[in-house]
């Protein structure tokens, strides 16, 4: 229930996140931009659980799902395209060698014919409506950086893709579903969640 001291609770986590955005300021004044840094993106995060906790206690005082719609992870989060750190940028392109490799040895095929393989064609599908990096970053964070387990996942995905045929799915569109498929729950049409998100 939405009360006196969760308002106070949101209130003093708000208050904490304006006092580091401000000595965030003052850093940079000092020219110390990595302690300014860390300022920013503490208070940052702060203010994601402030609003987060605000907007979860007022779903539930008002019995409105759709407040639960705000995002509490953001593209500028760390580990984000538009926020990598060195071990990050490392990371991905240590992915990206050993995704390379991966498909080389799935497919036999030396390095620069691999882009004819059935796995590159059904990543490059998969990365058809995104930079192909966000892509590569978002398997690693699912993995905790884990480059080998990221690329293990990226793989197996490929396969599956390939021999469940998603192209052709894809291609077809929702007709070509027949209704015994979806009285099995293994499809989905666009509604909501268990948390009430779209």
């Amino acid at each position: 229930m939405y009360d006196h001291e969760t308002d106070l609770l949101i209130r003093l986590v708000r208050d904490a996140s304006n006092d580091l955005m401000k000595l965030g300021q003052s850093y940079m004044t000092l020219n110390d931009g990595e302690s300014a840094r860390k300022c920013f993106v503490t208070a940052q995060t702060l203010e994601i659980q402030a609003n987060t906790t605000d907007t979860l206690h007022a779903s539930l005082l008002t019995g409105n799902p759709f407040h639960l719609q705000t995002e509490t992870m953001t593209s500028n989060d760390l580990g984000h395209i538009n926020n990598l750190g060195r071990a990050h940028t490392n990371a991905l392109k240590k992915t990206w060698r050993s995704l390379i490799e991966a498909i080389s040895k799935e497919t036999s095929l030396s390095g620069k014919y691999i882009a004819d393989s059935v796995y590159v064609d059904e990543l490059f599908r998969a990365m058809g409506y995104d930079n192909p990096d966000v892509l590569i970053l978002r398997w690693l964070r699912s993995r905790k950086w884990d480059v080998n387990a990221s690329v293990h996942q990226m793989i197996e995905t490929m396969k599956w893709r390939r021999d469940w045929g998603v192209q052709e799915l894809v291609a077809k569109g929702e007709r070509a579903i027949s209704q015994d498929e979806i009285s099995t729950n293994k499809t989905y049409f666009m509604g909501h969640d268990k948390m009430v998100r779209p």
